[in-house]
């Protein structure tokens, strides 16, 4: 017992090598960061999706969870926050551009504070490529990106990841961000990469 509270407390007073800072694969515009409550992620219940569903009367519910920038331009994608009491959630899809500090940006993830979502880019997509992916779409795509989101689900499930490409878009005149494609996993994100770039 006396080893283990020992080992317990040199690993607490150890500094943390391992601690990552995300804010050099952070997705940069115009010199400032975009927050991740910009991207959409699809929650365990589904109850942000069916929201959509239900604003926009898109009846292939499949096809809209996978590919959504084909819907972008036809249907308006950004709806509104669900909220209950004093608390509201962000449920559309497409989103208004939220921007974040380099500061603000820096999150640890040391395996003692995972309590944060974060974002990571992984490849920079081409805007001709973003335009394939939403042709409906009239408006200006600024900026494309396959990014990895991880968010914490504080429970026993541990983090939920998606994989996905998300465009920065000029709507309307307002800055705003939606994915295009969503990815099971790691794989089907590589295969596709691979298969259309």
């Amino acid at each position: 017992m006396k080893k283990i509270i020992t080992l317990i407390f040199l690993i607490l007073l150890t500094p943390h090598a391992t601690a990552k800072s995300y804010d050099k694969n952070s997705w940069e515009f115009n010199g400032k960061i975009i927050s991740i409550k910009s991207l959409y992620t699809e929650w365990l219940s589904s109850d942000n999706l069916e929201q959509v569903i239900r604003n926009t009367n898109i009846k292939d519910i499949e096809k809209l969870s996978k590919t959504p920038g084909v819907f972008l331009g036809e249907h308006n994608l950004q709806v509104k926050s669900l909220c209950s009491q004093n608390f509201c959630k962000d449920v559309g899809i497409t989103r208004n551009l939220y921007i974040t500090t380099k500061q603000e940006a820096k999150i640890r993830n040391d395996g003692f504070n995972l309590e944060a979502d974060y974002y990571e880019v992984i490849k920079d997509i081409s805007n001709k490529k973003a335009k394939q992916l939403s042709p409906n779409f009239k408006g200006e795509i600024l900026s494309s990106k396959l990014l990895k989101i991880t968010k914490h689900t504080g429970g026993s499930i541990g983090n939920i990841v998606t994989y996905g490409i998300y465009s920065l878009i000029l709507s309307d005149n307002i800055k705003k961000v939606s994915p295009l494609v969503l990815f099971s996993g790691e794989e089907e994100a590589s295969k596709f990469i691979n298969l259309s770039l």
